[in-house]
């Protein structure tokens, strides 16, 4: 099936996946909103995109990893992209994050209360869980 565009609860994203609890980069650690603001406050942004080849030159260095996650989130609270997230919903209890942990997390330190998302995979039970 095709994957569709919508505006979604950024609170009901969070029931499945939420930067600030869940381990969304595997780094064996979560980011701390504390985190994010002291970077905000120290001016350390981050405006390189994440990619797998920025992935694998980190893949060693979990500091520069932790780090470069963190200065990521900063960067897009002032800069906020207009990509929206993926997310493939298999069941209406089963939904992942494919892509745009970083802009989820900024539009949540941004007090946003909905996110553009395209949605793969089971939209019947995407409506259900997320349109109702």
């Amino acid at each position: 099936m095709d994957a569709l565009i919508y505006r979604v609860s950024i609170r009901r994203l969070r029931y499945f996946f939420d930067p600030f609890k869940d381990d969304l980069w595997n780094r064996g650690a979560t980011i701390t909103l504390k985190e994010v603001q002291h970077a905000l406050q120290e001016q350390r942004l981050d405006p390189r995109p994440n990619g797998w080849d920025l992935r694998l030159r980190l893949e060693d260095d979990v500091e520069a990893r932790a780090r470069y996650d963190v200065e990521r989130i900063a960067y897009l609270v002032h800069h906020p992209a207009a990509d929206p997230i993926s997310i493939d919903v298999r069941s209406e209890h089963d939904v992942s994050l494919d892509d745009g942990g970083h802009r989820l997390a900024a539009a949540i330190v941004r007090q946003e209360r909905q996110i553009t998302v395209v949605v793969g995979g089971d939209l019947r039970a995407f409506t259900r869980r997320f349109l109702r």
